[in-house]
């Protein structure tokens, strides 16, 4: 229905007023009533204004809006007025409900008297154990960034988010990404002296220029150009290509070359760039033309009459080795390979030694709690369990599930120590809420809820540090009528006590977040996003609509407003 124009024959001095013009006014007065109507009910406006830092330890929700009609959320535009340094804005808007469904009981999904804690797996006796790759010789060492030429310096002073005695070096290249911020630049032969030196970086690339920012706190002001600036990352250069097994993030021994300062442990950073080489980052390293000086890899093998267990033994765990020739050989290592080229486990250990014959054990730092009841159909690996009253504390706490068997939950912990008799208990961090009668109408695993009136206060609504998650719906089928939800502490409640009071499900399949947005450093304005991630259901009308912020941005993000079409 349209606006009908009234023409001025139909208005000029007529008596009496005839049919049709009362018609199309009614007609005019139906189209404006249904046009304010569907006003009504869209668009919503959320906005959340100022430092959203101030905000980062809330678990409510922090904006909020109530549908005046009902409608089909169809898209969502968001804008964030300034970002912050680094990480991701997330936040959903959620649809609450008040149920108040009285809660009869709490029970954990899973629990159990530990019978005792044992080692998983046997251990494994070292045979001997050898660099894990062979020693290679130094021909040469050299910058691996090309020295820029200095174009001119500023003092930028006080930056936000840098700090003070900010100065920043123009240069007539770029930084690229292999340069990070922290690391070190050494500044050479600018007009004043005080501009020289080597400096951690605090910023690159500012603004979209070439450029570097260091704090200076005796630098000068430069017009024109003068000085070189030389990233410091060294690249050890070979005659062949460089093993695998000397591997980026773990660490290579540098020994015997021509200057001091490049010898010692270094995290390496990159192998075979363009060569034979190994870059590392080293603030004092210096170029060397000649051959000279070896390195050797801090990877080890320690070798053994068997293959390894690949269940228990698990690359990126740690390994404990005990009672070897050398006591540097023994401790909490980082397995890095599992049966590389043999039988054998290797481990990252910067102070380990040859060792030439059998000596010394190998554990795994898997712990089984043994336990008088099958725990398969309630617990799942993945799934996080609390242990509390063991005979050492070191096997207490909240751990993830590694593996289950029919009489064991298996844990990771480097802590850990064997325990001989019965002492302690195994609780699942999931918890059924009880219900005397089905809910399943009312919660979904769509669902959030938020509690009241319980005696473990660590359930109630302004207590926790977030509405519980709904994972599943009368778990054990018949007339458990429950909500499992996931509490690490929380306690058992054997009596009623207590209800659910909110019920909240998201308006989105996906919820809608936004990444850091800067240029080098400093962050940009405007950041703005559409999202179509919405659930095709119709809100009815009264329903108050949440805004919750989900994941936050470090630094100093401002103002987001989100509005709902």
């Amino acid at each position: 229905m349209a606006f009908i124009a009234l023409t001025t024959a139909e208005t000029d001095a007529k008596s009496p007023l005839d049919d049709a013009l009362f018609l199309k006014i009614k007609d005019n007065f139906d189209d404006l009533n249904s046009r304010v109507i569907a006003a009504g009910a869209a668009p919503f406006v959320l906005e959340l204004q100022g430092r959203l830092t101030y905000i980062t330890d809330t678990k409510r929700s922090v904006c909020s809006a109530i549908v005046n009609k009902e409608f089909v959320p169809l898209l969502c535009r968001f804008i964030l007025k300034k970002s912050g340094t680094s990480g991701t804005l997330a936040f959903d808007i959620r649809k609450h409900t008040m149920p108040k469904t009285a809660i009869t009981g709490i029970d954990h999904q899973y629990t159990a008297a530990t019978s005792s804690i044992s080692i998983q797996g046997s251990a494994l006796n070292t045979q001997s154990i050898a660099r894990a790759t062979a020693q290679i010789s130094t021909q040469s060492i050299s910058h691996a960034k090309a020295a820029k030429n200095v174009l001119s310096i500023i003092l930028l002073g006080d930056v936000e988010g840098l700090g003070n005695d900010m100065v920043q070096y123009n240069l007539d290249a770029t930084i690229d990404s292999d340069t990070l911020v922290g690391d070190f630049v050494t500044f050479a032969s600018c007009a004043t002296a005080a501009n020289n030196g080597s400096f951690p970086i605090a910023d690159k690339n500012r603004g979209g220029g070439f450029n570097i920012v260091v704090k200076n706190p005796n630098g000068v002001a430069q017009v024109g150009t003068g000085g070189t600036s030389q990233e410091k990352i060294m690249a050890y250069t070979f005659l062949n290509p460089v093993d695998t097994l000397f591997t980026p993030t773990y660490t290579v021994d540098f020994a015997s070359h021509t200057d001091p300062l490049n010898d010692g442990d270094f995290t390496i950073y990159a192998i075979n760039q363009a060569g034979n080489n190994i870059w590392i980052k080293n603030p004092v390293g210096v170029t060397q033309g000649g051959v000279a000086g070896t390195a050797n890899t801090n990877l080890w093998k320690f070798n053994l009459s068997g293959a390894a267990s690949t269940t228990d033994y698990i690359v990126g765990e740690a390994a404990l080795t005990a009672s070897h020739s050398s006591s540097v050989n023994n401790g909490d290592l980082t397995i890095v390979g599992v049966n590389v080229g043999g039988n054998n486990l290797v481990l990252h250990n910067a102070s380990g030694t040859v060792q030439g014959g059998v000596a010394g054990t190998i554990n795994t730092n898997r712990f089984a709690y043994n336990l008088p009841t099958d725990p398969t159909s309630q617990v799942s690996v993945s799934d996080t369990v609390y242990f509390s009253g063991h005979t050492s504390s070191a096997n207490d706490g909240t751990f993830t599930v590694k593996a289950v068997t029919s009489s064991t939950i298996v844990v990771y912990n480097t802590s850990g120590v064997v325990q001989g008799g019965s002492a302690g208990n195994v609780y699942t961090t999931r918890k059924l809420v009880k219900f005397a009668a089905d809910q399943s109408a009312n919660y979904t695993t769509d669902s959030y809820i938020e509690m009241q009136g319980l005696s473990d206060k660590t359930y109630n609504y302004y207590y926790s540090r977030a509405p519980f998650r709904v994972l599943q719906v009368n778990r054990g089928g018949g007339a458990n009528y429950n909500v499992v939800i996931d509490h690490p502490t929380g306690l058992n409640q054997e009596s009623p006590a207590g209800y659910v009071q909110v019920e909240m499900k998201s308006i989105f399949t996906t919820t809608p977040s936004l990444t850091v947005d800067v240029t080098a450093q400093e962050p940009n304005q405007n950041i703005k996003a559409v999202s179509t991630d919405l659930s095709a259901t119709t809100i009815p009308v009264q329903t108050p609509l949440m805004l919750y912020i989900t994941e936050h941005m470090e630094g100093d993000p401002r103002d987001l407003t989100v509005i709902l079409l």
